[in-house]
């Protein structure tokens, strides 16, 4: 079940808008951010790639601290389960998704094939492409310009039926007011990782008895070479205990390269496996 928000901040929606091809023949996406209870367009982030997936995850980083720094920090974020906030496969937490955690900010998934889980940032999806006039942006640096430029005027200039034909400014100025402020110094990675114990990782041991972690690749047994097992991620210890389907602890596998630098980098092992 959907939470309903209280107040303007308490949930942010992100998704991409991929596959533009600018007047220069480049190809383009772009990143949303909109605040869930006003429905204000925060952030449109531009990239010059065709797919979200192809941005590397330190820009993408690098464009939502830009956002932090902006507006403050969300309580909570609302992402699909595409890389690289997500994992298509569903089967642990991405980097960037563990890094938003360490933020402070609560993560959530949508349901798989629930578009409407994210509805407010999939409306502004088509409202910002038609307002921008995307098809008309020479190069990069353009389409950024009249994103920009639309989303000042769907906030602060745009009347809102629903809104008693009133601004979005008018009517949420707190949205401006954003007492939870981005500090770097703030992350902790302790608290990303709490949260990753939480999850129960299930893998399939290959013909060689070894199960993929987050790139990784541990050998847990030949004996159990194509066998499900689940894993478990224990903060205190740093590490990955491994059981068996009747819950029998078959391995205790140490994840040295767990650490709070590499999280802040992005430098963890990539959960692609």
């Amino acid at each position: 079940m959907k939470k309903k928000v209280k107040e303007v901040h308490d949930e942010w929606q992100i998704d991409a808008k991929e596959n533009l091809t600018l007047q220069d023949g480049s190809r383009a996406c772009y990143l949303n951010i909109v605040d869930k209870k006003s429905g204000a367009v925060l952030a449109s982030h531009c990239f010059g790639k065709k797919n979200i997936n192809q941005v590397k995850e330190t820009v993408v980083r690098d464009a939502l601290i830009d956002s932090f720094q902006n507006w403050g920090k969300p309580k909570s974020i609302r992402v699909d389960n595409g890389h690289p906030l997500g994992d298509p496969q569903r089967k642990s937490i991405s980097t960037l998704g563990l890094w938003i955690i360490a933020c402070g900010i609560d993560l959530i998934y949508n349901r798989p094939r629930r578009p409407t889980d994210n509805a407010s940032v999939e409306r502004m999806q088509q409202t910002t492409k038609n307002w921008a006039e995307i098809r008309k942006a020479k190069n990069l640096e353009d389409l950024q310009l009249r994103l920009d430029h639309i989303g000042v005027i769907q906030r602060e200039s745009y009347k809102v039926s629903r809104l008693k034909n009133q601004t979005r400014k008018e009517i949420f100025p707190q949205l401006w007011l954003n007492p939870n402020e981005y500090q770097q110094k703030d992350f902790a990675a302790d608290r990303a990782f709490a949260t990753l114990e939480q999850r129960l990782l299930v893998r399939i041991a290959n013909k060689s008895g070894r199960i993929a972690l987050y790139g990784h690749y541990y050998t847990i047994g030949r004996k159990y070479a194509r066998l499900e097992v689940a894993v478990r991620f224990i903060s205190a210890t740093c590490s990955w205990e491994v059981f068996d389907k009747t819950g029998k602890f078959l391995k205790r596998i140490f994840a040295s390269n767990f650490t709070k630098e590499r999280l802040w980098d992005l430098t963890l092992p990539k959960n692609n496996t």
